[in-house]
């Protein structure tokens, strides 16, 4: 299977060398390139090229081509994800060999996980969800589509985290709490409530410091 890398920054690096072990063991992944506004297209990044932007997928080239986001903020993600969908571009889950993965996990489309990362059992992933390295997901955790969770993200069970948050690295959230849709947790943050849709927390224990528009 041929894959195209959206982005070209550390992650998309990090989302290349997942490729590549995945390859070294056998799987059948051929890397072709990146995808990048910000970059001149034919620029090397790693040896393979920077192929212009998302509106590649509608050329001949991309046939059979899927897609794998590795952009770290959820809104850029969500933004380059839709202009692959407009020009009939497909995605594809590249998850490292090392990440340990249990009974009853279902996952969605275009997620990228890193290595060391730890999902326990009976856990939904939504699409194009970004999993650092060693994350810890608990049983009966819920992650909507196009979260970002840093490294070494702490999910107890039961937590639900909401449609694009972005949990900075180390964050921890006990059982049974919500995260909302477009909240952000900074690094370190210990969220011990639900933290409410579209505002960031702090701290330990984790509090309100913004509330988009307010």
């Amino acid at each position: 299977m041929k894959i195209v890398i959206l982005g070209a920054s550390g992650l998309a690096r990090e989302a290349l060398a997942v490729a590549l072990e995945r390859t070294r063991l056998g799987d059948a992944i051929e890397p072709v390139g990146f995808i990048d506004v910000a970059r001149s297209p034919g620029e090397e990044l790693c040896g393979l090229p920077v192929l212009g932007d998302e509106s590649w997928f509608a050329t001949p080239e991309a046939r059979g081509v899927r897609a794998v986001p590795a952009l770290g903020d959820p809104g850029v993600r969500r933004r380059s994800v839709a202009a692959v969908l407009r020009q009939g571009g497909r995605f594809t889950n590249l998850i490292h060999p090392s990440v340990s993965i249990g009974p009853r996990v279902a996952i969605g489309q275009g997620c990228l996980f890193l290595p060391m990362s730890s999902l326990t059992t009976d856990i939904t992933i939504g699409d194009f969800v970004s999993i650092n390295p060693s994350c810890t997901l608990g049983h009966d955790v819920r992650v909507d589509s196009f979260v970002n969770l840093s490294p070494g993200t702490r999910l107890s069970g039961f937590v639900h985290v909401g449609e694009g948050a972005d949990l900075g690295a180390g964050a921890v959230v006990l059982p049974g709490i919500r995260i909302g849709r477009g909240a952000v947790m900074g690094a370190g943050a210990v969220a011990v409530r639900d933290v409410p849709a579209d505002t960031t927390v702090v701290g330990v224990p984790a509090k309100l410091i913004v509330r988009e528009g307010g």
